[in-house]
């Protein structure tokens, strides 16, 4: 059935048409089956006004749905039929949307729900060239116009690059070129670095497979920088320090891991001020707060098993049920061991073939006098054992140490002496426990005291003058009293009461 108007009352007929104000007020209306889908009115524009589930759609030359209502959830479409969300733009080609403001405009997209951007927005300031992001009322990042990242603050201008600028100017990080990364706190660069304050600076570098870290001291804001590379990690995996190797602090102690095939295993560790090497999570050797270096061991001390080398030059070695010490010289004979005394070599073991030779030394034994002090003795001077025995207190318990065999002695006074126990070297200067213990050698080469007027020839046999010195014997027989044979002819010192010391080797005494 076809609709009229009537002009007069603007009462439409049937059940669509248009309606028109009888008041000549300026409103149009349209209607299908009683229901206003289109008001004109003098001041608006509404479509759907009875709220119906009615799409309404704009087509353009070539697209049926240019803008797309969808009547059931009030979805806005742009070049498409069906949005999924409250505005859904659906185009091609480079620009998809764009917003567009004046040249001295500013394009905005409103997130909140200010028109002002106060809650949060972003918008592009056709003044500075710059991108800006807000939230809660505030500025948050800002791209400027050179490309440059500011999060937190407006970036530098850099001329370096792009760069993403965190906080404030002393804490940067720079992206330059695909080659290299450079991550700098306190520090920017423009055309140099420079201090973003005078605090310290700090700069790391990843370029050409290397990982390199930089240090520079407190300067003077945007004053230039001088960076020192404190340490390199390079493509091959080593590690470069300049400066110390420090890790963990002073109070907690520290270690440095070094990777293992079965995980990580302490082999560094610091610890009750002791440097300590494990390997396979076990203690092997430490360097103690002393100085001292032991392995198998946790302190130096002739009672633990192991060996150390103490601050001072001396090396202890202790073992259970084995040999102390092992020497092997291989493919000539030659010196073993070389014995010194400020340097000049003065003695040595050497070996030839199966035999051991033990040069330019001889045994010597611990000995005290009666009263266990010193008395004034030269060296070289003739000694005879008594029945004494010596003595020796532990500091620790007062208790004597064990002594089956070191027995006293005094100076040779008989003629021809048959207890003769050797010749006077020196006493014992190396600590300050038994001080008055006295080296008396008994075989092997040294030099034996001659009196002053007597006169002794290389070869002669020497036997006790009854005075702490030698004279020949008379014959060539070894008897019990013969003491030494005479070596050389050549003094090799001179006493103030005249006597005088030849080279002899010494008989077993």
């Amino acid at each position: 059935m076809a609709s009229t108007i009537n002009a007069d009352d603007g009462v439409v007929s049937g059940s669509a048409g248009v309606k028109t104000s009888a008041d000549n007020s300026g409103v149009l209306e349209l209607q299908s089956n009683g229901t206003t889908q289109f008001t004109l009115g003098s001041s608006s524009v509404v479509i759907n006004e009875a709220g119906a589930d009615v799409d309404f759609r704009v087509e353009s030359d070539t697209n049926t749905h240019a803008l797309f209502v969808q009547g059931s959830d009030g979805y806005v479409g742009v070049g498409t039929n069906a949005p999924s969300y409250p505005f859904h733009v659906v185009g091609s080609g480079d620009t998809v949307a764009a917003v567009t403001g004046g040249a001295t405009s500013v394009a905005a997209l409103n997130l909140g729900n200010s028109t002002n951007l106060a809650d949060g927005g972003i918008r592009y300031d056709n003044n500075t060239d710059a991108l800006i992001f807000r939230a809660n009322n505030g500025e948050k990042a800002r791209i400027d116009s050179a490309g440059n990242l500011g999060l937190g603050v407006t970036p530098s201008a850099w001329s370096l690059g792009k760069a993403i600028e965190v906080n404030n100017p002393g804490n940067s990080i720079f992206g330059v070129a695909a080659s290299q990364l450079t991550i700098t706190q306190n520090a920017y660069f423009n055309s140099a670095y420079k201090y973003g304050s005078s605090a310290e600076a700090s700069r790391y570098d990843q370029a050409a497979g290397q990982h390199i870290w930089f240090t520079a001291p407190s300067g003077t804001a945007n004053n230039n920088i001088t960076f020192t590379q404190a340490m390199t990690l390079d493509a091959s995996g080593n590690l470069t320090v300049a400066g110390d190797l420090i890790a963990g602090s002073t109070a907690g102690g520290g270690k440095i891991y070094i990777n293992s095939a079965t995980g990580f295993s302490p082999r560094l560790q610091e610890a009750t001020n002791a440097m300590a090497f494990y390997t396979a999570n076990t203690e092997r050797a430490r360097i103690t707060s002393g100085g001292d270096f032991c392995v198998g061991q946790t302190s130096s001390g002739v009672a633990n098993t192991g060996a150390s080398l103490v601050s001072n030059g001396r090396l202890r070695v202790t073992t259970d049920d084995t040999e102390p010490m092992e020497v092997n010289r291989k493919t000539s004979d030659g010196k073993l061991i070389i014995f010194y005394q400020d340097t000049v070599e003065e003695g040595n073991v050497s070996v030839s073939g199966s035999a051991v030779s033990y040069n330019g030394g001889n045994l010597s034994r611990w000995s005290q006098t009666t009263d266990n002090t010193r008395i004034e003795l030269l060296k070289g001077t003739v000694m005879s054992n008594l029945d004494q025995m010596a003595v020796w207190i532990n500091p620790e318990t007062g208790e004597p140490y064990p002594n089956e065999q070191l027995n006293c002695m005094k100076v040779s006074d008989v003629e021809g002496d048959v207890n003769v126990a050797g010749v006077f070297v020196n006493w014992d200067n190396d600590d300050d426990v038994f001080a008055n213990d006295m080296n008396v050698a008994m075989t092997g080469d040294l030099i034996i005291r001659i009196a002053q007027g007597v006169t002794v020839q290389r070869g002669d046999l020497l036997m006790s003058a009854g005075d702490g010195t030698a004279k020949p014997q008379g014959d060539d027989i070894i008897r019990s009293k013969t003491i030494a044979k005479v070596t050389s002819n050549h003094v090799t010192c001179t006493y103030d009461d005249g006597s005088y010391c030849v080279p002899c080797v010494l008989m077993a005494c």
